[in-house]
């Protein structure tokens, strides 16, 4: 299981603590940790796509590749946050990385070179008895891979979560009760300059749900460790734009500035909600709702015609 120890001395460096939606009664430090390579994401190993540049027919558009895994994942139910007594919230962001480890000639959506693998949420918070600040929760999600292709052709990117360690709750809960209802919601986003000189500040690129039922937070029960190693693999809710490259120039060997794209700065926000009581996940997201697929075609048209 992982430790958040360890994560911490090997990524401390890249820690930015964000304010959590606490009680008064509550310390609490929630946080996000990025991990990356520093070789980067390769493509060298896929097949030739040679015979499908440029041939003519029917395509899946950009749009409905984004929409499609919101009709085919069913029902989401998420927590609902009016019923304040049984439910709590926690918020953190982590901002100005960078997706890509070298500049780029190719375009502003060039796939290579890509550093991100994915990221930590840490929940810490001091137990009624303790001085100390403990680790509650630990959830590390990772870059989805299996399908690389969907990265180089479409720009797209999906999450899987790695491992997730839940030791005690925020929200309040009777006695009896041994397990927590809790929702993550991710949200990606960036700013950038287009070669226009158009400038965009805090363009949401994506966003991902994934959501655990019943979670087990005493780590004495019988089936706690079972239980969240059911969960490693999981495939997430949603999917992410690649992270659009600023156009700036770079310096060459004759010293001279030449055309060129970024490294891809982007920010990281994350909420992450717990409900001690069923009755209360009563927010229902229709994955086929017109609403929700009208907004997100909305949104995304309205990226699509800033970037060109």
């Amino acid at each position: 299981m992982i430790t958040v120890k360890n994560y911490l001395l090997a990524t401390s460096f890249f820690l930015l603590l964000a304010a959590c939606t606490a009680s008064k009664k509550t310390n609490e430090k929630c946080f996000v940790i990025k991990n990356e390579s520093e070789k980067g994401l390769s493509f060298h190993r896929l097949k030739s796509q040679e015979s499908l540049v440029n041939r003519e027919g029917a395509s899946r558009g950009v749009l409905d590749a984004y929409l499609i895994p919101l009709a085919t994942n069913g029902i989401k139910t998420l927590i609902d946050n009016r019923k304040k007594k049984y439910t709590a919230e926690s918020a953190m962001a982590v901002k100005d990385l960078h997706f890509y480890n070298n500049l780029s000639t190719n375009g502003i959506f060039d796939p290579t070179g890509i550093v991100f693998e994915g990221f930590t949420l840490v929940r810490l918070a001091r137990k009624k008895d303790s001085k100390e600040l403990d680790t509650a929760l630990i959830a590390h999600f990772v870059l989805d891979t299996t399908n690389s292709y969907e990265i180089a052709n479409n720009s797209m990117f999906r999450l899987k979560l790695d491992s997730l360690d839940f030791r005690f709750p925020k929200a309040h809960y009777k006695s009896k009760k041994k397990g927590m209802n809790i929702d993550f919601e991710i949200t990606f986003s960036t700013s950038f300059v287009n070669e226009s000189g158009n400038f965009f500040t805090n363009v949401p690129l994506g966003k991902f749900y994934y959501s655990v039922r019943n979670a087990p937070f005493n780590k004495k029960d019988t089936g706690y460790a079972r239980f969240y190693d059911s969960l490693r693999n999981g495939r997430v809710t949603g999917s992410c734009f690649i992270v659009p490259r600023s156009f700036g120039y770079y310096v060459d060997d004759l010293n001279q500035l030449k055309p060129s794209y970024s490294w891809g700065n982007y920010s990281i926000s994350a909420t992450v909600k717990e409900s001690s009581k069923q009755a209360f996940v009563d927010k229902i997201i229709g994955d086929n709702s017109d609403l929700i697929i009208n907004a997100m075609k909305s949104e995304l048209q309205k990226g699509a015609k800033k970037i060109k």
